[in-house]
Parts: structure tokens; sequence; C-alpha cells
């Protein structure tokens, strides 16, 4: 790329009243292109174009995610991917483009395909990515025809490998596109890079980074107008310079300085606008808006995180890319939903496991307050074996094309999948860290042979196992190398599994930041060893003892429990389509767990129980001492102990009950009879344990801290449900076809009790224009589809997903159960707030 020579010292101006005056409608135009698309799924069409005019076609709205709309089944699936088909996709629309769009440039943008997609423009090839989680453009211009001409894009998406991860990722165009038109002078796609290389409360730098793209023939002379602008609108700062721009691409550099600047954090996420503006003889030639924040980050080997010069812990989750219900093409509500409830639970950061998130995830990022840790890959040169049932250790086996991932190909793009992560992403103040790969040490056996702690030893592993090649630790240096010459102002990191064998090898450290997955118990020999080096927990179980192990050592920057939501796929047995695992479940209800994990991450004072017949639990009552069970020992892992939010058993039967606080002490009672106060100081697993025999009424839990009440938790039995309560998340949305109401259908008892102990099966009906575009009850076993209109409840409760139209008007929802309406609820949509 060259430099762009200057012609005029830099000017540095206050905004007094922070009108922005951009000369009219913006020149750029950036469509939003998701409308109006005919889709066509076929397992096993894989001609290079779909004959399309004998083919029936159906349209859909993008994103869209094939897979998810699907039946669950066990023929030709697998557990690793949820039990969902995959197959072919094929995607056609129709546009016509304005004759003055003739002179200009035109791209198409999209935010992910999965996967391996090939695109034709009016019957040519143009382009494609096989990597479904990368976000490309491909440049249309020459291929399009315009002025009253139609032209036809078609869109071939290839999933035949229906084993290809190890998780659910989805199938289809389940991202947003866009169609961009921009004058031949134009800021290059993802064209502008913020930093902030000077931050404190009283002055900040900003430091701007520009790519400008000459398309024409010969230089240009250019204005360029950038002014920042804070949350309400206004001009802050600005600044212009008049800039000769040669053919081809150019970059430029700033740096403007910013006084009392509103910082980004997690507790109070700042942003700000940088709107960058070109022109040439009066005429404006292109603008385009950049979010970023002013924060500073810093990794010590010795205290751990700094965000803004304070220390901090990560209080973090990993997150997978679906969403239960909607599979992997995500309404913006949905994320906004999951994302403010890890918000109450205390969770400040997010782990993209393991690959990158989509812009609309990162842009709520950034707007909530979560630090990032963005994933490039979970594969690199060597795939990995996935999970299938029906086999013993069947991720052992090798299924040939089936399971084919992304080692194929590395090679060819690795580097190019990394580089475009990061500029797409680079300008997030939530980004903290960039991850190229996580445990990778499965793909490489010399790895798993290294028992020996010495270096003689395990080089004679080595030797005999790999010849001597540290093939790793070529590609992981490679790939720091290629992250520094995109971002030198965040660490790279790696989530590693066998730390022990990556001292020995130099894995460990060909990357800034180590991650530790599931490693807690060589923290203090690394640290010992190694004090130089950061580390951190990258993946860790969602017990006590891992964020223990963290707070009790100021060198560990924080952890990334797994996962902070239960995903689809990575199972075995049919018909389980996702692990019974995290803080809340594939519906995005809260576990247990999660009310155990409040307590640690968020310092309001919070007070919760459940409870477990004694037989099934972990317990056993010895004496007047609660004793864990030897012949059934609680779960210290990925899983948490099986309990119950109700208060329903038989008469004098033993139930154990457990509950969480933050607050010095519980006291528990049952019909107003105290049950005895329990101190937190006094349970070293901070799990306050009772078991009693049943009587049915009210349990009450009262937390006190100084002698103080400061949060109270209370369950009633219930009696047969009479009705359901109908609770939205929003009660106005917008009239846009987009915007998501979260409809939770809860079975209530005549006296208004929740009905948790029995279950129905609900329907639903919605009248208005309105669909319904997700079911679901949480639990991991339930086939029934996410697309149906009835779903049986568990714990009573039913989650149904309802996606506006675009009529103002009201929409009603009905609850039915054998056809007798038991619930409803409306909600308003409106063209504007």
């Amino acid at each position: 790329m060259k430099n762009i020579k200057k012609y005029s010292l830099l000017l540095l101006l206050f905004a007094l009243l922070g009108a922005c005056n951009t000369k009219g409608t913006s020149p750029r135009v950036a469509a939003d292109f998701n409308e109006k698309w005919q889709f066509y799924w076929a397992d096993s069409i894989d001609s290079e174009m779909v004959e399309k005019d004998k083919v029936q076609w159906r349209e859909v709205t993008l994103p869209h995610d094939w897979s998810i709309e699907m039946e669950y089944t066990h023929d030709n699936t697998a557990g690793c991917t949820g039990y969902l088909p995959g197959g072919i996709g094929w995607y056609k629309k129709t546009f016509t483009m304005p004759s003055k769009a003739k002179e200009k440039k035109t791209w198409i943008e999209f935010d992910g395909i999965y996967r391996d997609s090939k695109i034709w423009v009016n019957g040519k090839y143009v382009g494609g990515r096989p990597y479904g989680y990368s976000a490309f453009k491909i440049d249309l211009s020459d291929h399009l025809n315009y002025g009253e001409k139609a032209n036809e894009i078609i869109v071939k998406v290839n999933r035949k490998a229906f084993m290809d991860a190890r998780w659910y990722p989805g199938s289809g165009i389940y991202r947003n596109v866009k169609l961009v038109t921009v004058n031949p002078v134009h800021i290059a796609h993802w064209g502008t890079f913020v930093t902030t290389p000077e931050v404190s409360k009283e002055i900040s730098k900003v430091a701007i980074k520009t790519s400008i793209v000459n398309e024409e023939q010969s230089s240009k002379n250019i204005k360029v107008t950038q002014q920042i602008k804070d949350a309400k609108g206004q001009v802050v700062k600005s600044s212009y310079s008049e800039v000769e721009v040669e053919s081809g691409e150019n970059t430029f550099k700033q740096e403007l300085t910013i006084e009392m600047p509103s910082l980004w954090s997690d507790d109070d996420p700042n942003l700000y606008h940088l709107l960058t503006t070109l022109e040439s003889d009066g005429k404006v030639l292109d603008e385009y808006t950049t979010p970023f924040g002013i924060r500073s980050i810093r990794f010590d080997a010795k205290r751990g995180f700094f965000l803004n010069g304070e220390n901090k812990k990560l209080k973090g989750v990993c997150l997978h890319n679906d969403a239960g219900a909607v599979g992997s093409a995500v309404p913006i509500d949905v994320w906004k939903r999951r994302l403010r409830l890890l918000k109450e639970a205390g969770v400040n950061a997010i782990r993209t496991a393991h690959n990158p998130a989509s812009a609309d995830f990162m842009d709520l990022c950034d707007e909530m307050g979560f630090l990032v840790q963005v994933e490039a890959f979970d594969e690199w040169t060597v795939n990995k074996n996935k999970w299938i049932d029906d086999k013993p250790n069947a991720w052992k086996f090798d299924f040939g094309d089936k399971a084919t991932g992304y080692a194929g190909l590395y090679e060819e793009w690795a580097e190019r999948d990394l580089k475009d992560m990061i500029r797409r992403d680079r300008n997030h103040p939530s980004v903290i860290m960039w991850s190229v790969g996580n445990e990778i040490e499965w793909t490489f056996g010399y790895y798993w042979k290294t028992a020996s702690s010495n270096q003689a030893d395990f080089n004679k592993v080595l030797d005999k196992t790999s010849g001597g090649n540290l093939q790793l630790v070529a590609l992981a240096r490679q790939l720091h190398q290629w992250v520094k010459e995109e971002d030198t102002t965040r660490p790279s990191t790696a989530g590693e599994v066998l730390p022990q064998a990556g001292n020995l090898t130099g894995y460990c450290d060909a990357v800034d930041v180590t991650g530790y997955n599931y490693q807690a118990h060589h923290y203090d020999a690394h640290h010992e060893a190694y004090p130089n080096r950061v580390i951190y927990g990258s993946e860790n179980w969602a017990q006590w003892q891992e964020w223990k192990d963290c707070l009790e050592r100021d060198f560990i920057s924080g952890v990334f429990l797994w996962p902070g939501i239960s995903y689809l796929g990575e199972t075995s047995t049919y018909p389980s389509k996702a692990s019974r695992v995290g803080l809340m479940d594939i519906a995005g209800f809260k576990m247990p767990v999660y009310h155990f994990f409040k307590t640690l991450w968020n310092d309001e004072p919070s007070v919760y129980f459940a409870t477990q017949r004694t037989a099934d639990s972990h317990y056993l009552l010895k004496g007047k001492e609660i004793i864990e069970n030897p012949q059934k020992k609680r779960p210290t892992k990925w899983h948490w102990a099986d309990l119950n939010s109700h208060w329903n058993y038989e008469n004098n039967e033993s139930v154990y009950i457990e509950a969480y606080t933050n607050a010095e002490e519980v006291e528990l009672f049952l019909n107003g009879k105290s049950l005895g106060t329990q101190r937190l100081k006094d349970n070293e697993d901070r799990l306050m344990k009772w078991i009693i025999p049943y009587q049915k009424g009210k349990i009450r839990a009262v937390a006190k801290t100084k002698g103080n009440v400061v949060a109270e938790y209370e369950i009633k039995t219930a009696n047969k449900p009479q009705y359901a309560k109908l609770n939205l998340d929003q009660q106005k949305v917008k009239a846009n076809g987009k915007d998501v109401v979260h409809v939770v259908a809860q079975l209530h008892d005549v006296d208004g009790n929740p009905v948790k102990h029995i279950n129905k099966d609900i329907k639903f009906k919605v009248k208005g224009d309105a669909k319904i575009i997700g079911i679901d009850n949480g639990l991991t076993d339930n086939t029934n589809s996410f697309k149906a209109d009835h779903c049986i409840t568990s714990e009573g409760r039913v989650l149904l997903l309802v996606q506006a139209g675009k009529t103002e008007e009201n929409v009603v929802v009905e609850a039915l159960v054998d056809n007798i309406v038991i619930g409803e609820s409306k909600f308003e949509m409106v063209n504007e707030f």
C-alpha cells in the first residue's frame, strides 16, 4: 500500500455545538440485502449451477439457517452437529441497479455463509468463501446490468460434510448481507482503524488510520475530514487535511486529542462515532462512520488484567454460535436477551468459542459492556475427530469426508481468514485478545505421548513420534505474526489444553498471553517456572474451585466458564441434541449454577435455593451432619447437581435443599418455622445444605448481613395447573420485520403459584402481523421441531419467539391446552418509538 502525500498542515478544531454538516445525503449506499431471497434445498444436487427453472423455490428472509428448520433425525446426521441434516442449499435473488450506479463501484458483503459458498451473478461465477465464519465482500461492478434490466445472484452453500464441526454450526446464509455502492474514490472495505494509544480521564489520544481507494486512472486531490461525535451526536473534535490520493489503495494517519473523555469499560460502555468524509472540489465523494471506544488494556504477568488502569478479573464465559431454537441465524433481539441475563449474573467477558462471531454480536458487546476474546479457529492443518453416537469412544474414529473441517482450507485460507477477522473487528473496544486457536494439541499426536516432565525424555518421545518436527509451534508463531501485522494494540492468545507439553516445545510462548483450558492445577508451578508468562483460564468448569483458584492468585487474569449458555451439538446419544451444561440452558432459562455464580460475580445481595429428593441427591444425613454420598459424588467438572425449582414431594419424604448467597448468613423457614441458620464462612464449598422431611406449604430463605435482611427467596407448594401466565420481554417493538418478542408461558395454579412439577403440551396462536420463529423448553432430549407451534413444557414453562411483521398494530399471543385458551398477552408494533 502507498503512503498518502500530505499537502496541508493538520488543522484541529473544536465543534462548539456539535452539528455535523455532511453536505446532504451520503454518496455511499449500504443497502440491507436480506429480503426476498428464494431458497431450495437438496441433499445431493452438487452441480456448479442448479437448474433453477426446474426446482421449487420458496421465499426466505436472511439471515437464514436451513438446518434448524428441519426435523431431528438419526439418518445421515451426527451428535456432534446436533442430529440435524446438512446437504446443499441454493439461494437466488433478482434486483435492479440504477443507471447512475454504472459509474460507481458496487460490492456485496456477506457477514458469513456456512459453508463452502460459491456465487454467480448473471450466470458468471464471481467468487465465494469456504470458511463459514468469515465475513467477506465480492466486487460485482463489472458483472451487473444497470437500468431496467434485472440482475440475478445465485449462491450455492455446501454442507454435505454434516460432521464438519464439534458443535452445531448451522447451514446457509446465516448472517446479514449488504449491497454497497460507492464512488470510484472511496474509503476501503473495513478501511478505518481507530486506536487509543494514550488514555486518561483528563485527556486521551485517538489515532486514526484510513485506507482510501482510488479506482480512477490518475491521482486526485482530496480533502479528508474526521469528526468525532459523542453518544449524544455532538461533535467533540474534528480535523481535516488536503491530500493527494494516487491510483490504488492509500493510507492516511491522523492523531486527535479528546479532553475529559468518556471512557469505555464493562461497567460504563461509552461509545464515540468517527465520521470520515472525503471531498473533492466541494463535492462529497464518500462518508463512513466508525463506532469506537476510548479505553486502555494491559496484561501483567504478576498482577493480571488492567482496564483503564484498573485491575480487573475477567468473569468470562465461552459462547458458541447458535442460540437454540433459531439455530445460527440469530436475530439481534435474541442475543440481547441472552447477553442481558449473563450481565445480570455478573459476567463481564466472552470468548467467541471457537470462531468469529457475527458483526451484530460484536456491536452488542460494545454497547452492553463485555470484554471479548475473539477466536479464529478450532482446527489448523489436521481435522479433529468429532463426536458421533453408536460407537464407543467414537471421537477417536476417522469418518472421512463427512467430518471434513478446516484442515483442508488452512494452507490457502488461514492468513486471509485470520486477518479478515481482525480487520472487521479491530475497532471494537470490547475486543481485548485475538485467539489463534483452541486445543490444537488434539491434532498433534506426540503431545499426548509426552507424559514425562523433563526435556530429555520429552525429546526422545518427540523424535520418535514426530521426527523432531514441531509443526504446531511453527504454525502458532506464524499465526501470531499475522496477528501483529494487523494489530499491535492487542495480544495474541490460544486456548491450550496441555501447557505442560507447551512448556517444553515453546508453544506456550508462541503467543503473547497463554490460555489454560482446564489446567488450573498447573497455575502455581508454571508461574514459578515462567514468571514472565501471562496466564488466564481460557476454558474452565463452572465450579467454585475454578473461580477460587483465580481469586487467590493475582497473576491469573480471569476465567472463561464452559459454557455460558448450553448449545446444540457435541453430544453422542440420540435423541440428545445437546449437553445440559452452562449457566443457562439452550432456551436461555437460568439453571441453578447461574444463581450460584451470580452470588460470586454480582455484588448485589442475592439468595437462591433449589431442592431434590435426598435419594436422588449427592448427600446423606449422618446423624445431624450432611455428608457427601461416597457412592454418588457430586459432579466437579462440566455438570452441576440436577436440582429442582419446585416444592412438591410426598409427605414426610426426605428432601435435600441447597442454597447460594453472597450475604453473611441464610436462615431457612418452612411454613414460618425456622430450620436453622447457616453462615457462608462455615461452608467452604459455598453450598448451604439442609435435609428435612417434606411438608407442603411455603419454604423461604432469608439472607442477612450484619443482622440486616438483604435478600429473600421463597417457593410454595403448587396444585394442579389452571392457567398460563405469559411474560413478554418487550411490550413494544418496531414493525420492521426483525424485532423479536420472547414469550415465556409458565403454568400457574388457582392460587397464582407457579406450577413447576407438572407439564403440559401448550399450543400457541399468534394473531396479527407477526410469526413464530422458534419454540423450546430447554431440554436437551426434546426433538420437537423448533419451528412448531406447540411444545411440552419443562418445569411448567416454554419459550416462544415471535418476530414482528411490518404492520403497525397490536399482536395477540394465545396459549392453549386441549384447544382451550389458558393464557393470553399482547404487544404493540409501531414504526417509530
